[in-house]
């Protein structure tokens, strides 16, 4: 590097003291108004640095120093209404660091059409909630969760996925896109007992495909060029239009010692698909985000005599585009998806008597129905099945201080990652994480991790909450 690590690391350590000199005066959360006007947020710096060199970097660059600060506001204006607000903003400092990295996306956007690869200021949520007795409706720019899997999503189909900046390493809540929806809740009184809610979701016209790094950026599919998303950024729908409108539901209750939600959602597919088209231009390539149908469910289900969570997650999606190897039609099949895991705290006192270990397994499956063998796709390489593992355990030492942490996930066609991690969190106002994101693939066409089978970092995560 033409600029040293070490002076990169002495920045980080000056900015850290300084933020837990802060922390310790002065980071809190503002109330106003009789704590009717509410103010919170973080300031977060994420350093990351290559493990294995690739092409023109060398192992020991940086990959990432992201520094983020978002502020969050909630306006009680009454009792029944209120409003609430996430602004957040970011620089990416790895090419004023270094000078020596692929300065590319360093100037341009995720594609098709994602957020600024180097900085940003966005309103990043905005709605309102308005309360009527047993109904509750949420109008303006949200995340919506049905699911809750690891590593992977599988009933949480909402929101699309911005996996320009770290692919999908970070928490979901930092890397969904928020869209703009009316969501309406209905919780009747007379059945809280069962914990009935049953919600209904509109998104009239803000359609957002998933992001993707440029070409250059760390995260970036490696021999995808860049005209690839600007031939697709062209041909997105109108943000504005309502042909995008999506719509679904779900309802959710609780009996015994079951939880249980069906739901069902139209939308947009959040990845496109194309075929080839000579008269087409730039490129030869006409994209295109089918509406779909996707069908599911989910359940939690606590097993008294094993003190075991079993959960489980379904999506039924009808006529799912694929592409065709040969590029010359659009290839519609129904697919099944779900997802198998449970949830248990462990003792294992010879390790740690003062706490459990709490070990969370899952197994995700999709199958193609009906397959054709001129379908590809990226997560099943041509396969009419997928199938995939994941182990997630972690504890607490040192009067819950310190939490160590590992994830492991694992496609049965050879290929995942290893994610361990170490957290030091005294308290609420700060916490510095130490980690690893470790990944093995047969080839950059093998499932989600194979094309990022290099990009191997350690990094550094700081944060600082008011």
């Amino acid at each position: 590097m033409k600029k040293k690590l070490k002076g990169i690391m002495l920045l980080t350590c000056f900015f850290s003291v300084l933020l837990f000199l802060g922390a310790q005066s002065v980071f809190a959360a503002f109330e106003f108004a009789d704590g009717r006007v509410y103010l919170t947020g973080f300031y977060e710096n994420l350093t990351a640095v290559r493990l294995q060199g690739v092409g023109d970097t060398d192992k020991g660059d940086l990959n990432m120093f992201r520094n983020t600060l978002q502020v969050e506001t909630t306006l009680e204006l009454n009792d029944n209404f209120s409003f609430f607000a996430i602004v957040r903003g970011y620089y990416e400092g790895m090419w004023d660091l270094d000078d020596s990295l692929d300065s590319r996306p360093e100037h341009r956007h995720g594609g098709p059409k994602g957020a600024h690869m180097k900085r940003d200021l966005d309103l990043r949520e905005w709605y309102f909630t308005i309360r009527a007795q047993d109904l509750t409706f949420k109008i303006g720019r949200q995340q919506l969760i049905w699911g809750e899997s690891d590593a992977l999503r599988m009933a949480d189909i909402i929101n699309p996925l911005d996996t320009s900046w770290h692919y999908v390493f970070e928490d979901w809540e930092n890397i969904r896109v928020p869209l703009r929806m009316i969501n309406v809740l209905y919780e009747p009184a007379k059945l809280a007992e069962y914990q009935v809610r049953a919600e209904l979701v509109w998104i009239p016209e803000d359609f957002r495909a998933q992001a993707f790094a440029p070409e250059g950026g760390v995260w970036a599919i490696p021999g995808l060029p860049q005209i690839i998303w600007d031939q697709e950024r062209l041909e997105l729908p109108d943000q504005h239009n309502l042909k995008n409108s999506e719509i679904g539901g779900r309802i959710r209750g609780v009996v015994g010692n079951w939880e249980l939600s069906v739901f069902d959602f139209y939308c947009r597919d959040d990845n496109a698909v194309y075929t080839f088209d000579p008269s087409h231009g730039p490129l030869p390539l006409r994209f295109e985000w089918p509406h779909v149908n996707i069908l599911g469910g989910t359940f939690n289900y606590f097993n008294n005599l094993t003190s075991t969570v079993f959960r489980g997650e379904m999506a039924y999606t009808m006529d799912k585009p694929h592409n065709s190897i040969y590029q010359d039609r659009i290839i519609d099949k129904d697919t099944v998806a779900f997802m198998l895991g449970f949830d248990r705290p462990t003792f294992f006192t010879w390790l740690n008597p003062a706490r459990t270990f709490f070990i969370s397994g899952q197994w995700f499956h999709q199958h193609i129905l009906n397959f054709d063998d001129d379908i590809t796709t990226v997560e099943m390489d041509r396969g009419r099945y997928w199938n995939v593992v994941s182990l997630l355990i972690n504890t607490q030492y040192y009067h819950d201080y310190i939490i160590p942490q590992i994830l492991v996930v694992h496609d049965f066609s050879g290929n995942g990652f290893i994610h361990p991690s170490i957290k030091y969190a005294p308290g609420d106002r700060w916490e510095i994480t130490l980690g690893a994101i470790l990944l093995h693939g047969q080839d950059n066409s093998d499932s989600y991790w194979g094309p990022m089978r290099k990009d191997d970092e350690a990094y550094l995560r700081f944060r600082v909450k008011f």
